[in-house]
């Protein structure tokens, strides 16, 4: 038993060490990750944009041969151009300013779509140097803790608790009677 006695610091520090570079891996790994998404987000986005930017290319082409067609079935009809309300002409322009809008609205929905891409972007960057950190935090903590229960382990016992060679063995049952003792 005492050559295994002998070993529990250093086999305390081996374990304390393998989980604090298994945290920061994991944090890691998570901000790995994390940067991928934004870019696949950042991607996403940008091909939004081309393709709002394409649809309203092929509305406006579009709305030119409606509008074309209007005024050649206008002519067609031996309607006048020139005259009051609802004549083609004001037919023909609100036919265009609609037309017009419905580009615009396309333009608008690939931007709101981009803007969304960008802020999942922005906030799996955030995620990931958030798991970075905690990953740090993690590693930290496991560290302080191999030293603290080290430290327990080497601590002299108090009277009454003397484990071999005087130390205090680190056991449950010792947590347990170390509740019972009143510090003066």
């Amino acid at each position: 038993m005492a050559p295994l006695a002998a070993a529990a610091p250093y086999l305390m520090a081996a374990s304390a060490a393998m989980t604090a570079v298994s945290a920061i891996q994991q944090g890691n790994a998570a901000n790995s990750a994390a940067k991928y998404n934004a870019s696949v987000a950042n991607n996403n986005a940008v091909a939004a944009r081309q393709k709002a930017a394409s649809d309203a290319a092929r509305q406006e082409r579009e709305g030119r041969l409606r509008a074309g067609a209007n005024r050649a079935a206008s002519g067609a009809s031996g309607v006048g151009g020139v005259g009051g309300a609802g004549s083609p002409l004001d037919i023909l322009e609100a036919n265009a300013a609609q037309e017009e809008l419905d580009r615009l609205t396309i333009i608008h929905g690939g931007e709101v779509q981009a803007i969304g891409f960008e802020n999942t972007a922005r906030s799996e960057l955030a995620a990931g140097k958030a798991a970075k950190k905690a990953g740090m935090f993690k590693a930290g903590s496991s560290l302080l803790m191999a030293g603290a229960s080290y430290g327990a382990m080497a601590a002299p016992s108090p009277a009454g608790y003397a484990g071999a060679g005087g130390m205090v063995p680190y056991t449950s049952s010792y947590n347990a009677n170390m509740a019972n003792v009143k510090l003066v």
